[in-house]
């Protein structure tokens, strides 16, 4: 159990946040310069808020109202930043056994032990400069778990690696914090890597807590414009008018949808869930349809993401396999009919 509610003005950047989180992975998402590392640096203790408190499994770290502040060391935080950190005077094992021996205590989880989980058994008589950026990074996350932490804070720990070497860490740090039944808050601009490694989610947007809780549910059905923004919803409209069973929205759409709710102001649907329909084939119990003709495609490696543009100038974002592109002849200019899927459209608030 995670409870956050500080404040603290950070020259003219002011962090205000107010969360719980009850699951063991959790991550901290947002674009960069959001308030992500300086919370998670105030987690760790390494300066305090203003105000506010900071409870983590039942243990006051911070409270300006009882007066509670713990040290580092009380805290029992492995705190793991973007550079590896590591001392290059020191051999990995000397770097992966400092935090023990600092503190003096127990080699509870065992130095070779962890160093074969991560691969690294080879590496321990050397120096950093000898290894490689993703030997140097699990050297460091190794010396952060040696302590057994209460709790393991990871600040874009992997974002200068490359992406098979990215996944196999998330795997790594994901297994070894079940065994060892450590709570781990992930901070991430990525995301691809929040919704792959977080059971639980925080929004993070200007120094605010936008929106948090369950993973799919924040990611798939956003209460808030500002998170789906974030969760790359793409198409996001203000809405005009409400009816029986469809929306008028101000850019002049019409969208027939299912649970309909009137204290929202804008719709969005994300780009994957609008379909190209097939011109040779019978569409008439698709609802939706509207008719548009290709404006721009883009390559994004895994998907291509097609700009349509309605006879008024809307834009109607869609993102297709790579396979899909050749198979239906798309390109640009072409005129075709696309389909919003009503059960896909979700209402949010400001």
């Amino acid at each position: 159990m995670i409870e956050i509610a500080i404040e603290k003005r950070l020259g003219k950047f002011d962090l205000s946040v107010n969360f719980s989180v009850n699951k063991s992975k959790c991550v901290i998402f947002g674009s960069s310069g959001s308030g992500k590392s300086s919370l998670l640096k105030m987690i760790a203790g390494f300066y305090n808020p203003d105000y506010g408190s900071i409870k983590i499994n039942d243990r006051i770290f911070f409270s300006s109202e009882k007066k509670i502040n713990l040290s580092i060391q009380r805290r029992n935080v492995g705190y793991l930043p973007q550079e590896y950190t590591l001392f290059p005077n020191m051999t990995i094992k000397e770097n992966i056994e400092y935090g023990i021996k600092k503190r003096k205590l127990k080699d509870k989880m065992g130095i070779e032990n962890l160093a074969e989980r991560f691969n690294i058994v080879n590496c321990l008589d050397r120096y950093p400069y000898e290894i490689s950026g993703g030997q140097k990074q699990r050297a460091a996350l190794a010396r952060a778990l040696i302590v057994k932490p209460d709790i393991l804070l990871l600040d874009e720990p992997f974002s200068a690696l490359d992406k098979p070497i990215r996944e196999e860490l998330r795997e790594l740090v994901a297994d070894v914090a079940k065994t060892f039944s450590i709570p781990v808050l992930f901070v991430t601009h990525d995301l691809e890597e929040a919704f792959v490694f977080g059971e639980e989610i925080v929004i993070i947007k200007d120094g605010r807590v936008v929106e948090f809780g369950d993973k799919e549910a924040v990611f798939e059905n956003p209460r808030f414009v500002d998170t789906a923004q974030l969760v790359d919803f793409g198409n996001i409209w203000k809405i005009k008018g409400f009816f029986d069973n469809y929306i008028e929205l101000e850019n002049g759409l019409k969208l027939t949808c299912e649970n309909i709710d009137k204290s929202a102001k804008y719709c969005c649907i994300k780009p994957e869930n609008v379909m190209i329909l097939r011109k040779d084939t019978d569409i008439s119990d698709k609802e939706n349809k509207i008719e548009t003709v290709i404006e721009k495609i883009n390559f994004r490696g895994r998907y291509i993401n097609l700009v349509a543009k309605t006879d008024d100038g809307v834009l109607i974002y869609v993102n297709i396999p790579p396979h899909i592109l050749g198979k239906m002849s798309l390109d640009e200019g072409k005129n075709i009919i696309i389909s919003v899927k009503k059960e896909s459209i979700v209402f949010c608030r400001e």
